[in-house]
């Protein structure tokens, strides 16, 4: 059986595949190269990765699907078509994870085997920043959510990051602090380690999903709850 995940909140619209029954496999990409027709490829885009791959769609056994934030567009483009695929086949397993959290899916390549404060950062198409806060304990392999996502404005990074810490003292004293951000960010606070990341792609969302399905299945939602761009937080 294969997992098949889908990217479609940013410009370049990508598919991804893994095979199940071999969890060392490698995880197989396909981006659109077309990135001002999503809505008319994404049917041809997933059909060439099947195709390309001898797999059918009775071979998809779980999907993972990006639900923002993001392009409005592009997050309604890519519900609706993986949410019409369950139409037809209704015992596939359809899991949506945020950008946030696939912005880290290099995360066991990274920290050290310690309790780690972690900030995602991710840039929208619109100027707009995208921030949410974790701890992530490598031992256990535990990754855990401590706020909604937000949005703010990129010169607030850093007083919405000291503000949060400030209100959550417990999270100041973790053994070290990271920030996975897409975008060129200064911080104030030599404790923490700059981790630069790209727009999370298909690949991406396909990563982090089989890490969180071994420890953290509670973080991939069943519900469709989508994120889409909203107006920045004002100072």
């Amino acid at each position: 059986m294969c997992y098949l995940a889908i990217q479609s909140c940013f410009l370049k619209l990508s598919f991804a595949l893994h095979n199940a029954k071999n969890p060392q496999s490698d995880i197989i990409l396909l981006e659109n190269t077309n990135v001002k027709n999503q809505c008319n490829d994404i049917d041809v885009l997933f059909n060439n990765i099947l195709t390309q791959n001898s797999i059918a769609i009775s071979d998809i056994d779980t999907i993972f699907c990006s639900n923002g934030p993001g392009s409005f567009t592009g997050i309604k483009i890519g519900v609706a078509f993986i949410e019409g695929l369950t139409i037809f086949r209704k015992n596939i397993n359809l899991y949506y994870v945020n950008n946030l959290i696939s912005n880290l899916s290099n995360i066991d390549d990274i920290l050290f085997p310690t309790t780690s404060f972690i900030v995602s950062v991710v840039e929208g198409l619109m100027g707009e920043v995208y921030i949410q806060f974790f701890t992530f304990n490598k031992a256990e392999q535990s990754l855990n959510i401590l706020n909604e996502i937000n949005n703010i404005k990129e010169t607030e990074i850093n007083n919405y990051i000291n503000s949060f810490l400030i209100n959550n003292f417990q999270y100041q004293n973790c053994e070290s602090k990271y920030i996975f951000t897409t975008k060129d960010i200064i911080t104030n606070d030599n404790k923490f380690k700059i981790i630069k990341t790209t727009l999370p792609t298909a690949k991406d969302v396909m990563k982090i999903s089989l890490k969180l399905m071994q420890n953290n299945k509670n973080i991939l939602m069943q519900n469709n709850q989508t994120y889409y761009v909203r107006n920045p937080i004002m100072s």
